[in-house]
């Protein structure tokens, strides 16, 4: 099977959205940052994004104290679009941001995530970009955004050799 061309196509989306339980491991660190800040990034098809914001609502309901925060970071303006056409219930949260920016050099402030969730998206940095020059890049970039203790959270069924 060939992927689409246009990575906010929405066939290229529906292919991507198998696995969201896999995908979406940084769920089981969600509650040990009950004021957490957590960062999405490359979940242009926002199921990932919607399971994240899920646990975040399960454990306010339960608990007063949970006030976390979600970002959604995407290089592609059209992928940030379709969270919102896929996931209308999403649109009005005023604890998620959709922010436009790739990965390596992103627009966060330092240390100002408590963790990172980056899944299917690391090939990507390394084909779209400098190869290994840019995993590294997004490694640095990743420990430049995350308060101590913070946790990146990755999986990338390509496989990686860096």
């Amino acid at each position: 099977m060939s992927l689409p061309k246009a990575k906010e196509s929405s066939e290229y989306l529906d292919l991507l959205s198998g696995s969201v339980d896999e995908k979406s491991q940084i769920r089981e660190y969600i509650s040990k940052y009950p004021k957490g800040v957590f960062v999405d990034i490359g979940g242009g098809g926002g199921e990932v994004l919607s399971a994240m914001m899920a646990e975040m609502d399960r454990l306010k309901k339960e608990n007063i104290e949970y006030d976390q925060s979600l970002i959604a970071l995407d290089s592609s303006k059209g992928a940030l679009q379709a969270i919102f056409e896929r996931f209308p219930d999403l649109k009005d949260r005023n604890n998620l941001r959709a922010i436009h920016s790739d990965a390596v050099h992103t627009t966060l402030k330092e240390c100002s995530v408590d963790g990172i969730n980056v899944s299917d998206v690391l090939h990507e940095i390394g084909s779209y970009a400098q190869g290994r020059a840019s995993i590294k890049q997004f490694i640095r970039e990743a420990n430049r955004i995350l308060k101590s203790g913070g946790v990146l959270v990755f999986r990338d069924p390509e496989g990686l050799d860096i």
